[in-house]
């Protein structure tokens, strides 16, 4: 969310670091972190993200930078919260966030996981 300006994205053929878009109707998943790998000090080494275009286009811009966010998140090592009082996370990962920017517990969580 660059409201928070604390990531900037951009384009290297040599990261390895990769961030796809894919359009595919066959599953109802509008972002997922496939993979992350940290250093034995839990440094990030790489990680890969793919976002749903098929779903995305359908949705709000306010929406799919959620999205982003929680699926960049994953890339940090945050997991997905399941519990219902989670919902006003960017890590709700029940489908029903209604997060719009980041909480002040999503930021205590990334502090602590990029610590």
């Amino acid at each position: 969310m660059e409201k928070y300006g604390v990531v900037t994205f951009k384009q290297s053929k040599s990261s390895p670091n990769k961030i796809y878009m894919i359009n595919d109707k066959n599953t109802k998943v509008n972002g997922t972190c496939l993979r992350t790998k940290f250093s034995p000090s839990g440094k990030i080494l790489e990680f890969e993200i793919r976002y749903n275009k098929y779903y995305l286009k359908s949705r709000t811009a306010a929406k799919n930078k959620v999205t982003a966010a929680h699926e960049f998140g994953h890339a940090l090592g945050l997991q997905d919260l399941y519990n219902d009082y989670n919902q006003g996370q960017i890590m709700c990962g029940n489908g029903r966030r209604t997060a719009t920017k980041p909480s002040a517990k999503d930021i205590k969580g990334a502090k602590y996981a990029t610590r």
